[in-house]
C-alpha cells in the first residue's frame, strides 16, 4: 500500500503512535476460532459428511493498540478509511 493512500485513510495500522496489542489481538483470535467451532459443531450435517473443521482466520478483521498520543486502548480494521483520526494521524513511514 502505498504512503500516499495510507495518509489518505489516517488508519491506526499505520500512524507513528498506535503501539500493538499482541495479547488482545490473539485473544480475539482464539475467540473467533471457539465461535466458528462452536458453530461447525452445532451442524449435525458435518459429521455425518465427515467434514472438518478448518479455522478461518481471515474473519479476524479487528486489531488492537494503544495510542501515545490520546493516551488511550484503540482497535481498528487495517486498511480502512477512520475519518476520526484525521486530525491525529501522523504516517510511521514518513
Amino acid at each position: 500500500m502505498s504512503v500516499e493512500l495510507q495518509n489518505l485513510d489516517c488508519n491506526c495500522n499505520n500512524c507513528a503512535y498506535m503501539e500493538r496489542d499482541l495479547d488482545k489481538f490473539a485473544k480475539s483470535v482464539e475467540d473467533h476460532k471457539r465461535w466458528q467451532l462452536d458453530s461447525f459443531n452445532s451442524d449435525k450435517e458435518n459429521a455425518i459428511r465427515g467434514i472438518k473443521f478448518q479455522f478461518d482466520k481471515s474473519q479476524c478483521y479487528i486489531n488492537y493498540g494503544r495510542c501515545y498520543l490520546l493516551d488511550k486502548d484503540v482497535s481498528f480494521i487495517p486498511n480502512t478509511l477512520q475519518l476520526y483520526t484525521q486530525s491525529c494521524f501522523v504516517n510511521r513511514k514518513s
